[in-house]
């Protein structure tokens, strides 16, 4: 959940580790806080307009590996 995540980034060991590396929590925390997840259930609307129903994906796959050793 978002406290627990929160309160791993608030933990001392945290806070002195993202420091020592010259980050500063606080963006990381403004992160969390921004975009809160949304949990789904199988009731939640969905918007399918865009929905893959390929059912061969493999097909896309061999698109992306370069051929060849």
């Amino acid at each position: 959940s978002i406290d627990d995540m929160l309160a791993r980034l608030d933990a001392p060991q945290t806070t002195a580790y993202l420091q020592a590396a010259g980050l500063d929590p606080a963006p990381l925390r403004e992160l969390l806080l921004q975009d809160a997840p949304v949990p789904w259930t199988p009731d939640t609307p969905r918007d399918t307009a865009d929905l893959n129903r390929d059912l061969w994906p493999r097909d896309e796959y061999y698109l992306n590996v370069p051929a060849g050793p």
